[in-house]
């Protein structure tokens, strides 16, 4: 019963924490948490973001133990998220054809490298972009971004205010001549999610929104260029303050939800292809 009553409050937080996020700064600082944890889910995301905006690294208490010879000091109190636990059905006998085994959720307890001590842990790649928008290893980005996107990716004179767009006509991205480095890769990463997620093979007519495709768009190209250091300004995140009754809270779950996903893929498949070029 104790489990059960500390699932049912964790997911009250993460309800109430939902309605919180919809201020700009506050959803940009979420985003930042989620690129940080790109592979856990939004909500793991964002009950870490409510407990310690702050985190950069967690695991269990044995956790830090066993992987990096670190411990959780005195008196630091965890902090906690959900676990999924496949479960045996024990009143199923072998021939019986019912689910033998079914998914679970409890809450489990993980703690910030903070909140720790003990050996150094290895140093991670760092991407840093300077004050100018210039990024470092522009070209290996640039490239990577290239060799992930689904769709070909051309340079030329754009003549309105757009820095770029997807074609779903020709099926190809434009990106703006002149841009900064910095503009450059985040408006790239942007038509990316559009063309991986708002194509019309994959998306029925009026299933989204403009603001929901936007939202989405924007919220992607956030995570993946703060995950490597050189996000920009975001101009879409006003539509987050419009999400108010509890329908479009419902539809705002389902689009963090496409942004973790998404957000993970893209960080994975770009992390791999910036190795292969070492």
């Amino acid at each position: 019963m104790e489990k059960k009553n500390a699932l049912k409050e964790t997911l009250e937080k993460l309800e109430k924490g939902l309605k919180n996020i919809f201020e700009d700064r506050n959803y940009k600082e979420f985003l930042k948490v989620m690129s940080k944890f790109h592979n856990y889910s939004f909500q793991n995301c964002l009950l870490i973001y409510m407990q310690n905006p702050g985190a950069t690294l967690v695991k269990g208490y044995k956790g830090w133990q066993n992987e990096f010879n670190r411990n959780v000091k005195k008196g630091e109190k965890g902090l906690k998220i959900i676990r999924p636990i496949i479960r045996k059905n024990k009143g199923l006998k072998d021939e019986e054809e019912s689910v033998k085994e079914y998914l679970s959720y409890s809450v489990t307890t993980v703690f910030d490298i903070s909140q720790t001590e003990g050996e150094s842990l290895p140093l991670r790649p760092s991407y840093e972009e300077d004050i100018v928008g210039k990024v470092e290893n522009y070209e290996k980005f640039k490239q990577c971004l290239i060799s992930v996107s689904p769709v070909p990716i051309k340079e030329e004179p754009i003549k309105n205010n757009c820095s770029g767009y997807y074609s779903h006509k020709t099926k190809d991205i434009t990106i703006k001549e002149g841009l900064s480095q910095k503009e450059y890769l985040n408006v790239l990463i942007h038509e990316i999610a559009h063309s991986i997620l708002h194509n019309k093979d994959v998306l029925k007519p009026n299933e989204k929104n403009r603001k929901k495709k936007e939202v989405e768009a924007e919220s992607i190209a956030f995570v993946v260029a703060s995950h490597f250091g050189f996000e920009g300004e975001q101009s879409s995140f006003h539509y987050i303050a419009s999400y108010s009754s509890s329908e479009e809270i419902k539809e705002f779950k389902e689009s963090l939800t496409t942004i973790s996903s998404t957000s993970n893929k893209l960080i994975e498949d770009i992390e791999k292809e910036y190795n292969n070029l070492n």
